[in-house]
């Protein structure tokens, strides 16, 4: 089964995620950037991973994550803020793509995952 480390301190956005996606692969939900970087140091075998730019703060804290992450993972970064600007930072930082809305999300996460 796939596995998508979401970071996102939104309890709607990770629940939209995990409603929509649960049954066809195994999310790990990261509400803080310490949370998502201890998961993804568990579990380094994701297929993708789902960032918000705004995660522990109003302003754009999430980059170091994206770079830490980037330094080992060649996977897909997705860049799944609700704001224009954050996503083009993030993916300057090493996110793959980014979602121009947030109504774009899953069927972002599922075309990358090659899910129908």
């Amino acid at each position: 089964m796939k596995k998508v480390l979401v970071v996102n301190d939104s309890e709607l956005i990770q629940d939209m995620v995990r409603m929509a996606m649960g049954e066809l692969c195994a999310i790990l939900r990261a509400t803080s950037l310490q949370m998502g970087r201890e998961l993804y140091d568990q579990n380094q075998d994701v297929d993708l991973v789902v960032m918000d730019g705004c995660v522990d703060s109003s302003s754009l804290d999430s980059i170091p994550l994206v770079e830490e992450i980037r330094k080992t993972y060649k996977g897909p970064i997705l860049a799944a803020s609700s704001s224009f600007l954050c996503n083009e930072e993030l993916v300057l930082a090493g996110c793959d793509c980014e979602i121009k809305n947030t109504r774009d999300l899953i069927p972002k996460i599922k075309l990358i995952l090659g899910i129908e």
